[in-house]
């Protein structure tokens, strides 16, 4: 799958909750596109090493919880990415509450596994 399909189907992901969730407001609807391309790009940045930390952290839970941190890993990298891209969006995009937070880096990470 291509990266424009990729970043089409993140972008509305993003619009869809947008709509589902009143706690995440959008200003237009192509902040949603912005949003994706955003979080791509702080993924390729960062994600790598949040998720690398993540793993060294947590490597004995992993092996203790028989790999159900290995689920809750991915989910916990994109809240903190979403959360740098909620940051330097300023007023354009807006996630208010941790648990809007979850819900939101909990379906783009099953988006994203889907996609692979």
């Amino acid at each position: 799958m291509g990266i424009l399909q990729k970043w089409l189907i993140l972008s509305s992901v993003i619009l869809l909750l947008s709509t589902l969730l009143p706690t995440i407001r959008l200003s237009s609807m192509s902040v949603a596109f912005f949003g994706a391309l955003a979080f791509g790009c702080v993924n390729v940045l960062f994600g790598w090493a949040f998720k690398l930390i993540a793993n060294v952290v947590l490597f004995l839970p992993r092996i203790l919880s028989l790999g159900l941190f290995d689920l809750l890993i991915p989910i916990g990298v994109n809240m903190v990415l979403l959360k740098m891209v909620d940051q330097s969006m300023d007023e354009e995009l807006e996630i208010r509450g941790v648990g809007t937070l979850m819900i939101m880096a909990t379906v783009i990470t099953i988006t994203l596994i889907c996609l692979k």
